[in-house]
């Protein structure tokens, strides 16, 4: 058997050449259908079991034949090992009264061997290449391996697609980042939330009033925000908030916002204050320039007159 086992290296194909070997056994040449039942893979499945068992704990099987106790020295003395009715050792435990089904309360112990890196193998693939976890939780439910976590490396480890779709690829230097993410302070995005309930006195009688929150997000940072509260949705109030923001925290260079209708209002308002500023600034500064223009033409009168008095 041993040398039967050693020649497959598919657990499914193993099971079905032993299968048809034991129907041969049988004398059952003219059986009425070619493909195999799931009892007979099952037959298959125990002899080959119970066949690397006998190899594996020869003397653990022995006693266990014989009703007698297992040596505390070797390595499954932990699993409470019992023999079930197929002659295969299996784990004890407390699940017997467990709502599972029998190889789930009971899994089949294994070492490290040939057979156990074939099933370790199956269900590797079968998880269509799962990772340790995934692979461990699904050979836990039929069988218990010992040293099983670095069987299921060693075999992860080997297997050519996991190599190939595992492999490090080469990662792109990212660029630069835009100037306003880099600058929290200076380009911002404004937008409403609420309404909120805020209390609006201290005393016995607590009274509540209800404020929208007009939210300032500094840098596109969600952990760069200034909040505002406002009475409503005017663009009195916005422009309140937004005195309030620039008196906190400085100049803005673009506010960005969507297209409300105090926003737009704000933005308007905005423009035709700056142009007027603007306008203002210009004949301000030509009045000043005329002055000074006219007391610079009078000091080179005063300056000349000085120099020709002094000569005579």
């Amino acid at each position: 058997m041993e040398n039967l086992i050693n020649r497959y290296s598919n657990w499914l194909k193993l099971q079905r050449v032993v299968a048809y070997i034991l129907r041969f056994g049988k004398k059952q040449r003219n059986h009425q259908t070619v493909n195999l039942s799931a009892e007979e893979l099952q037959s298959a499945r125990n002899v080959i079991i119970r066949e690397t068992q006998k190899q594996l704990f020869k003397d653990e099987m022995n006693k266990l034949v014989n009703d007698k106790h297992i040596s505390n020295a070797t390595q499954i003395i932990n699993l409470n090992p019992f023999l079930d009715k197929n002659g295969i050792i299996r784990v004890g435990g407390r699940l017997k009264n467990a709502e599972l089904s029998y190889c789930k309360k009971h899994p089949v112990i294994l070492s490290k061997s040939y057979l156990s890196s074939l099933i370790i193998k199956d269900a590797h693939h079968s998880t269509l290449h799962g990772a340790n976890r995934l692979t461990e939780a699904v050979i836990r439910r039929q069988y218990w391996i010992i040293g099983l976590k670095n069987a299921i490396k060693s075999c992860i480890r080997k297997c050519c697609k996991c190599i190939r779709y595992n492999q490090v690829t080469a990662t792109q230097m990212m660029g630069d980042l835009p100037d306003f993410r880099v600058s929290p302070f200076t380009y911002i995005g404004v937008d409403y939330a609420g309404p909120f309930q805020m209390s609006c006195s201290n005393g016995r009688e607590r009274k509540t009033i209800q404020r929208l929150c007009c939210s300032f997000c500094m840098s596109f940072n969600k952990r760069h925000t200034s909040r505002e509260a406002v009475s409503d949705m005017s663009t009195e109030s916005f422009l309140t908030a937004l005195r309030r923001f620039f008196a906190r925290w400085g100049k803005i260079l673009p506010i960005y916002s969507d297209n409300g209708k105090n926003f737009v209002g704000a933005n308007r308002w905005i423009d035709i204050e700056f142009n007027d500023a603007v306008k203002k600034n210009n004949e301000v500064s030509s009045r000043v320039r005329s002055r000074w223009q006219s007391r610079q033409q009078c000091c080179k009168i005063f300056v000349c007159r000085a120099v020709w008095t002094t000569k005579g």
